[in-house]
């Protein structure tokens, strides 16, 4: 079942025009959402359409209330989101997703229909690298951006200048090993703190191999930091070349949670 959706998602995406969005909102109908199929039609009516100003002014309060009443039955989904599906496009989920790992793990399992992002970015990972990275929800990620826990400055300074908690190359290591990241094209973790070790199993990965892209800021056991990037095709050899110029500035044992 997810597959179709995913896949009406993505043509919405590529081509946002009403004829996916209203194709998506009869699947939506035939698999039991008959009210955020109704949301849906109604905002490619809305947006279309030349009404009186009362009708018009029908249609949108008919529009918020099923929104209200969607948010008031699905909170989990909408956890982070208080504007509920106002917020998107028409009502069609966002291509994107932010949200703090702790939350990410608790509420995923409710999001569907109604969060069902390609690109995800996860605040404060420290901690939950491992169950992060071993989530069944990453099997739809595309592009994953993760940091460590900062402090409450974090968008307002550069980031060198934020404290970092960074975090741990185990997240490396089990991402490598989770089977359900065949969608993953572009990996950024920032910053993280890894060993010899941990850089090799993940160079070694079929992950590695495959991704076209791989950002890497790197923690020093002295505390400094430098990138590692890579792209497409010269991932593993990008990883190699900053072995080969940082290796003994690394952690020789990972650190003790």
């Amino acid at each position: 079942m997810f597959s179709e959706a995913d896949a009406f998602l993505d043509a919405i995406w590529a081509a946002p025009d009403d004829t996916p969005r209203l194709a998506y909102a009869d699947w939506m109908e035939e698999h039991g959402h008959a009210d955020y199929a109704r949301f849906i039609r109604l905002s490619c009516q809305i947006a279309r359409g030349v009404f009186p100003p009362d009708e018009r002014a029908r249609l949108r309060r008919e529009r918020y209330l099923l929104d209200r009443a969607i948010v008031s039955a699905n909170p989990r989904a909408f956890a982070n989101n208080t504007a509920g599906l106002s917020r998107y496009d028409y009502g069609i989920p966002s291509r994107s997703h932010g949200t703090d790992a702790e939350s990410f793990l608790q509420d995923w399992p409710h999001w569907w229909p109604f969060v069902r992002p390609r690109l995800l970015s996860l605040k404060g990972v420290n901690g939950r690298e491992a169950d992060v990275a071993r989530c069944d929800y990453l099997s739809q990620v595309e592009v994953l951006r993760v940091t460590g826990q900062a402090d409450g400055s974090y968008f307002y300074e550069e980031r060198d200048e934020v404290i970092w908690q960074p975090v741990a190359g185990i997240f490396l290591c089990e991402l490598a090993a989770n089977p359900a990241v065949g969608r993953l094209a572009a990996l950024r973790v920032e910053p993280v703190e890894v060993t010899v070790a941990d850089l090799e199993i993940f160079a070694a990965s079929a992950l590695a191999g495959r991704l076209l892209e791989l950002h890497l800021w790197v923690q020093f056991a002295d505390g400094s930091r430098e990138d590692l990037r890579a792209h497409g095709g010269l991932v593993q050899h990008g990883i190699a070349q900053f072995l080969a110029a940082h290796g003994d500035r690394l952690l020789r044992d990972r650190p003790t949670p």
